[in-house]
């Protein structure tokens, strides 16, 4: 499989351009363009004629979704573009990281291309305007889409990312995981619970067996008494060694969590340290999956990370995915891709 995203049409004559800006400043003006056209129904519909793709629906967590591509986590941390994103085309948009406290995340410069690889490092570390703007956000999307959807009997699945504060100890991680899914599980048709970020301080320690019962076992009997049950997922790190991710998938489903996201960005220190994301991981995400679902069948599986290669979504059904997501390769690619999926 080629290690590298090549744009698709037109884009390659305006990704030079784009290019030309900041990462993490084109980042900001992506969201705000998305902000701007998800707020007209002229420029939804414009969107949608461009981007989205074919319906293929799918049923998942007793929802029918218009498709199997998603959007990870990461691109809308605060919600601030989700009527863009919906009208874009995606099967499921995952919000996030939220966390409960607003905080700025690392010093920039914190997102680096690796273009000759179509790759890129983030060491963002959740950045978040925290839980209170941040769910009040998705509530206000919820219902503008309510209204706007009324008829549809298909709509993307909303899923959220949650995590903790930086400064919040791994002893103490699960009451900011806690307040984050009582505060949001209502309006998440799922929700994500993130350990896996290599940007934040000893967050992957939470992992280990023990850690993660103790971080899981409290959301779970919270869950249990909530009329809602919303299921519930966990993002697994790629740098897991195969027997450390077989015994959390066993883990996984004795605790009885319904799925997992594999995975998240790999670490690094070269040439800048963080999570690297790209076309390199396409490979490793494949076999990952197809691992997954012998090891553990009974588990819901997300694939994220190095996909974005035409007919991406058959091959990791193949593997055993229910849904994959996309990120980088929207960069490399450009807002096309999801018909190329």
């Amino acid at each position: 499989m080629s290690k590298r995203f090549e744009p698709i049409g037109l884009y390659g004559l305006s990704k030079p351009i784009l290019f030309s800006i900041p990462p993490e400043r084109a980042h900001s003006l992506s969201l705000q363009a998305l902000r701007l056209a998800g707020k007209f129904s002229w420029s939804r519909a414009r969107l949608r004629s461009i981007c989205a793709p074919n319906n293929d629906p799918v049923s998942l967590f007793g929802m029918e979704l218009p498709n199997r591509i998603g959007l990870a986590a990461g691109y809308d941390k605060n919600a601030t573009s989700l009527d863009g994103l919906e009208a874009m085309g995606f099967g499921h948009i995952e919000v996030g990281t939220i966390v409960p406290k607003p905080q700025s995340g690392n010093p920039s410069p914190r997102v680096h291309r690796l273009p000759q690889e179509s790759a890129l490092v983030n060491r963002l570390g959740f950045p978040s305007e925290g839980l209170d703007l941040v769910s009040s956000r998705i509530e206000a999307y919820l219902n503008r889409r309510e209204q706007r959807n009324a008829k549809m009997q298909r709509r993307p699945m909303l899923g959220i990312n949650i995590g903790r504060n930086k400064v919040t100890p791994n002893e103490e991680a699960h009451t900011d995981y806690l307040e984050c899914f009582l505060r949001l599980s209502d309006f998440a048709d799922y929700c994500t619970i993130n350990i896996s970020s290599p940007n934040t301080p000893n967050l992957r320690e939470l992992q280990n067996n023990k850690a993660l019962e103790s971080l899981l076992t409290p959301i779970l009997n919270a869950r249990s008494k909530q009329r809602k049950q919303t299921p519930l997922l966990v993002k697994l790190s790629p740098d897991l060694s195969q027997e450390q991710r077989c015994q959390t998938l066993h883990q996984l489903v004795e605790l009885g969590v319904e799925g997992v996201v594999l995975s998240n960005t790999k670490r690094t220190l070269e040439p800048w340290e963080g999570g690297r994301s790209g076309a390199f991981l396409h490979d490793d995400s494949l076999r990952l999956i197809a691992e997954a679902k012998k090891e553990t069948p009974s588990l819901r599986l997300i694939a994220s990370g190095g996909i974005g290669q035409d007919d991406d979504v058959a091959r990791f059904v193949d593997a055993g995915a229910d849904l994959v997501q996309i990120w980088t390769a929207l960069i490399y690619r450009g807002p096309k891709l999801l018909r190329k999926l």
